[in-house]
């Protein structure tokens, strides 16, 4: 699965590495977080790429430490000791679940694309294939998908280069794929002649005045 690969050792090491970011005191011990780190973690990795800038990502990483914060730590992660330092585990254990790799890897509709559920990736053939099948984009979308996939690194791509299930739902839940495709909402009339000229072709349905039955003689 993608939460023992490559990607969960990069996090990991990325989580050990995490200066201290809290209130004056004791920072936490080495490998885990406190809330302050926890949100500026889960804002780098939920952030979509359209908006890594470091202020995007400082705000966003603000405001989930400020939700952790209130909320408690012990109460949204497993085995924390003393209700603020959070270890790897329990991090991993609710990133996890807003990455939504387990829900994507269980989509029956996706399984065709991950080997029959065998590999928690997508090779670029079958991501071109993803995007034509289920994603319906057009064929400038398709033929750039080498170009953007070469341009990811890790864990939106592992180690054989096939797009991951972190960078899938990163795709997924990015701003650019909208739940509409912008082709189906195109309109296609043709608005730049004058009003007048579409009243008159639509005068020929119209009635002012509902039809009225024939007057029967005495």
């Amino acid at each position: 699965r993608f939460g023992r690969s490559e990607p969960l050792a990069k996090l990991q090491e990325a989580v050990s590495e995490q200066p201290a970011q809290r209130p004056p005191g004791a920072p936490p011990p080495r490998g885990t977080l406190d809330a302050w780190g926890c949100g500026l973690v889960l804002a780098r990795l939920l952030a979509p790429r359209e908006s890594a800038d470091a202020a995007a990502v400082g705000q966003l990483g603000g405001d989930l430490a400020a939700e952790v914060w209130k909320n408690r730590a012990g109460d949204l992660f497993e085995g924390v000791s003393g209700g603020r330092d959070i270890g790897f585990e329990a991090f991993w254990t609710v990133v996890q679940q807003l990455l939504l790799t387990d829900r994507l890897w269980a989509e029956p509709g996706l399984l065709k694309y991950l080997r029959d559920g065998t590999v928690p990736g997508m090779s670029l053939e079958n991501w071109r294939w993803f995007l034509v099948q289920i994603q319906d984009e057009p064929r400038e979308a398709v033929e750039s998908a080498e170009a953007e996939l070469a341009e990811l690194s890790c864990p939106d791509i592992d180690r054989a280069g096939r797009l991951s299930l972190y960078g899938l739902a990163r795709y997924l839940c990015s701003p650019a794929n909208c739940i509409l495709s912008p082709k189906r909402c195109a309109v296609h009339c043709d608005m730049r002649r004058p009003l007048s000229d579409y009243w008159i072709a639509a005068a020929h349905h119209v009635h002012p005045d509902p039809p009225q039955a024939p007057a029967k003689g005495p």
